[in-house]
């Protein structure tokens, strides 16, 4: 069986056990009442609105109910009284149909103009009027629908009197069938007739159709015989409408503003649903009682769900929270909320049924982290709707502490320090020792000193406990040892600086060698140097550079952290003539110049120096955290100055392959000395060149200066350049007077810097 079905039969059920129950047992008397819903309203759910008329025996509206006359029933389920309510509504739109006798007199068919003419002036936008006038024929003044005044007025004034026998019939057949394109409301034809001709006679299949469609005919005669007003009483009582009989055509305006009211006679019934918003047909019954009668009628309904709209005031995504947090929501929804549920992590936190909906969440119940908020909201139809945020739960209050020393002798000061870190202000930092309090500071940065001369030497406890505004509260303890005497172990440091001393020698030793060696192996010492580039100009800028010295005694090698910088060799081509038997250099050939044997073995030896500082480095760290505080800061010390100076020695050693490396995958060649030249070339004979046979034409490639380029310095910045110095020669001069050449590569024709510098190097 279908849903509508079941409905329909519940709801029938529920009105014939409701209707028994108000007859006490006794039998119900035929029911002369006509009740029809005209539309039900489900916009404002679950508040639900009716629009219905009832009708009397006579099918004329029956005004004066109220909300006691009517019973509701909700898929058969009777809806409390006290839920219902009943106003008269007389905002109903209209649709007249007036059928005019236009064989009437001219003073007659005046009066009629005029009154029409005040019904319009009093109709609204929703409501419709048609007119049809006949005399011998029919005439469709205006056969449809219209409501501008204008168009209706023009109507009005296009009836002129025409003296004829009437087509009367034929016209309420017309009227009926434009009554039936009316699909909302009840329309209603208006006939206006001063009489019927004796032959006439209103036949009854004209009545059947307008009872067929359920249009009411409201006749009006103006000084109509005694057949005339038998024939319109007999009209009005079998189509529902009502007879208006007048003398005079004086009282035609009074009585068409008396038949509009009766026609907008309607009510407004509201009650609330308790369905929920499930997207399902309802079915509705609506009964009314009425002089002892009961009518009933049905109608069904379906309401869609709506999801409703929720904010979390206050919280944003991502946002961080501690301690208390207050929760409230705000939700768009066409009916009140109802519940309210908060959820963490999809696990139950609170639940409220009535306003404001606000809770305070207390975060310190869940450890530090992301979690997801999600809160609920649903109104009084059923309808649901949440908002989901994630939020990160961090400590409210942290509070962390340091000693000046935890190894004290009795008698001297303790001073205590406190890092606080709170969403609020903090209150007060109180200190403790073994859980008596010390002191307490209210001002940051938080400390506190005491004396230890009454407390006894032994294992202690320091507690430094913060509060903020908020009433949080976090701790942290430290233990302190209290002794007697010096706290100094001399015969300990003793033993360490005995060890330390042989190591001392050890590493001399190992030093004294190394350096014996190297001047044994190299003449002259690679010289670390400094190089700073200023860049004054408002755009960042690359830079190229190169190191000249006299007779080129020196060689000169650029890097950065120990990484050789990028070169560039300066190179001509020229073309020249020679002998055919001239030797010339193969395409690709280069010079490559051998690599220093004294170089190689400087860099052996400082990369053997390196390992060797590297290594007592370490262990003089290791053993560091074994001394007692009083030398274990020197012994670090002198560590770092080990490794710092293995760092140097580790540089220089590889500063002769690198650079080697480098120029090769810079340059696609091996590196060419200053001023030599590649030839490479085939030989033509001497009628294609003209210069006689036996002549070799070459392409000879000059090599110049080679430039190193650095990388992009910001404006205002400055960039350190390490610079390598080497002798290259023997020579008894250790006292050298050079230049370094420098410009910027990105702005064209830039002028070249010369500044003067000197080194020394010294010689075995």
């Amino acid at each position: 069986m279908a849903r509508t079905s079941i409905l329909k039969l519940a709801a029938v059920m529920g009105l014939i056990t409701v209707l028994l129950l108000l007859a006490g047992g006794a039998r119900a008397q035929e029911s002369t009442v006509t009740l029809a819903i005209d539309s039900i309203d489900t916009a404002a759910f679950p508040e639900i609105t009716l629009y219905a008329r009832a009708l009397d025996a006579t099918r004329r509206p029956i005004p004066g109910l109220i909300a006691n006359d009517f019973l509701i029933l909700e898929d058969g389920v009777q809806v409390p009284a006290s839920a219902v309510k009943v106003e008269s509504d007389t905002s109903r739109p209209l649709h007249l149909i007036f059928a005019i006798d236009t064989s009437v007199t001219p003073d007659t068919l005046l009066n009629l103009q005029q009154a029409m003419k005040a019904v319009v002036a009093t109709l609204g936008p929703q409501d419709q009027v048609a007119i049809f006038a006949y005399s011998a024929q029919p005439n469709a003044v205006l056969g449809s629908f219209a409501s501008n005044p204008t168009v209706l007025n023009s109507g009005i004034d296009a009836l002129v009197v025409a003296n004829s026998p009437t087509a009367l019939n034929e016209t309420v057949s017309r009227a009926v069938a434009l009554a039936r394109t009316v699909p909302t409301s009840q329309p209603a034809i208006l006939l206006v007739t001063d009489g019927w001709d004796s032959q006439e006679v209103f036949p009854g299949n004209v009545t059947n159709e307008a009872l067929a469609a359920e249009v009411p005919i409201y006749p009006i005669t103006i000084g109509a015989g005694q057949t005339g007003v038998t024939t319109a009483q007999a009209m009005a009582q079998q189509t529902g409408g009502q007879p208006f009989i007048l003398s005079t055509s004086n009282e035609i305006a009074a009585n068409l503003q008396a038949l509009q009211a009766i026609l907008r006679q309607a009510y407004r019934v509201t009650y609330t649903s308790s369905v929920l918003p499930d997207n399902a047909e309802h079915g509705l019954t609506l009964s009314v009682s009425y002089q002892g009668t009961r009518a009933l009628t049905m109608g069904e309904f379906t309401v869609v769900p709506t999801t409703l709209a929720v904010r979390i005031p206050g919280l944003t995504e991502g946002q961080q929270v501690s301690g208390i947090v207050p929760l409230t929501v705000q939700a768009v929804s066409p009916s009140p909320i109802v519940s309210v549920e908060y959820l963490v992590n999809d696990a139950h936190l609170e639940q409220l049924d009535r306003e404001p909906y606000k809770f305070d969440w207390d975060t310190s119940t869940l450890g530090t982290g992301s979690y997801v908020l999600t809160v609920r909201a649903i109104d009084a139809a059923g309808n649901v709707g949440e908002n989901r945020i994630t939020l990160n739960i961090i400590a409210p209050l942290s509070v962390q502490a340091t000693l000046s020393a935890d190894r004290v002798q009795v008698g001297k000061d303790v001073t205590i320090e406190a890092e606080v870190e709170t969403r609020t202000s903090v209150s007060r930092v109180e200190f403790l020792l073994d859980g008596t309090s010390l002191g307490s500071d209210d001002t940051a940065p938080y400390s506190y000193t005491f004396n230890s001369t009454k407390y006894q030497a032994a294992s202690h406890n320091i507690t430094v406990r913060a509060y903020d505004a908020l009433g949080n509260i976090d701790e942290t303890t430290l233990p302190i040892q209290f002794v007697t005497g010096s706290t100094t172990n001399w015969g300990a440091i003793g033993r360490w600086v005995l060890l330390l001393l042989g190591a001392a020698g050890i590493i001399g030793g190992i030093l004294f060698f190394l350096k014996r060696r190297k001047k044994q192996e190299i003449r002259g010492a690679m010289k670390h140097c400094f190089v700073e580039i200023h860049n004054d100009g408002n755009v960042p800028s690359r830079y190229e550079l190169r190191a000249e010295v006299q007779d080129d005694a020196l060689g000169f090698h650029f890097a950065l952290a120990g990484e050789p910088l990028i070169q560039r060799q300066e190179t001509s081509e020229r073309t020249v003539a020679v002998a055919a038997s001239a030797p010339t250099n193969g395409g690709g050939n280069t010079y490559v110049p051998n690599a220093s044997s004294t170089t190689e073995k400087a860099g052996d030896t400082l990369g053997f120096a390196a390992r060797a500082a590297d290594a007592v480095a370490d262990v003089m760290s290791n053993v560091s955290y074994f001394l007692p505080k009083e030398i274990s800061g020197s012994v670090m010390r002198m560590a770092g100055e080990l490794r710092r100076a293995r760092q140097t020695a580790a540089i220089a050693s590889r500063l002769p392959t690198n650079l080697t490396r480098a120029a090769t995958n810079v340059t696609g060649q091996k590196e060419l000395p200053k001023n030599s030249r590649l030839r490479q070339g085939t030989t033509t004979n001497g009628s294609t060149t003209g210069t006689g046979n036996g002549t070799s034409y070459v392409t000879e490639t000059v090599v110049g200066n080679t430039w190193t380029q650095t990388p992009r310095v910001e404006p205002g910045q400055t960039l350190v350049v390490d610079l390598f110095v080497e002798p290259l020669k023997t020579n008894a001069t250790n006292a050298y007077t050079f230049q370094i050449i420098s410009r910027s590569l990105e702005h064209e024709g830039a002028p070249l810097i010369i500044e003067q510098a000197n080194v020394h190097i010294g010689k075995s």
